[in-house]
């Protein structure tokens, strides 16, 4: 989710989720990732923010740029002869946890082949050899709308978000 929120095709800055937080009168908003789905979740009071915000996070879903830039930034790089970046060292940090190493373990264990045998934040071994042409390969084979569920509640337009999600 790191890099899919740092520009898309209508949003190509390379940092639209940020700018979106500071300039929005949203409740809530934030991403999220599980070994089996990314939640991109939203709150907000505001007819016409809740829309803006529900095509921005449409636009990184499904049009992200996945720039190098992003990529070096977010997932990993190598700097002054150490790893470094915002996933591997959140990676890192959680590997530290023995619950979540054990939980890694147990589920490589009990359920090989599957999403939940392995990490879901990605090994730090595994990031460091990670490249921005796999994770474009990946994004391309899973980001699609036919593996995407939407969840909303509150007093909205229902058919005007059902002509918007078949548009993607």
């Amino acid at each position: 989710e790191h890099l899919v929120l740092c520009g898309s095709k209508n949003y190509p800055s390379s940092k639209p989720f940020f700018e979106a937080q500071s300039t929005s009168p949203r409740d809530y908003m934030n991403a999220s990732t599980t070994r089996d789905w990314t939640a991109y979740t939203l709150a907000s009071r505001i007819d016409s923010d809740y829309w803006t915000l529900l095509e921005l996070y449409l636009d990184a879903c499904f049009y992200p740029l996945l720039r190098r830039e992003s990529f070096e930034s977010e997932a990993v790089r190598i700097e002054n002869g150490n790893y470094q970046g915002v996933v591997y060292n959140e990676m890192c940090g959680a590997m530290a946890q023995s619950a979540r190493v054990m939980r890694d373990l147990v589920g490589r264990a009990l359920f090989p082949g599957s999403s939940y045998a392995f990490n879901s934040g990605g090994d730090p071994a595994a990031l460091v050899q990670l490249r921005l042409e796999d994770l474009q390969k990946y994004h391309t084979s899973h980001y699609t709308p036919q593996n995407a569920c939407f969840y909303s509640s509150g007093d909205l337009e229902i058919g005007f978000l059902l002509e918007r999600l078949d548009a993607v």
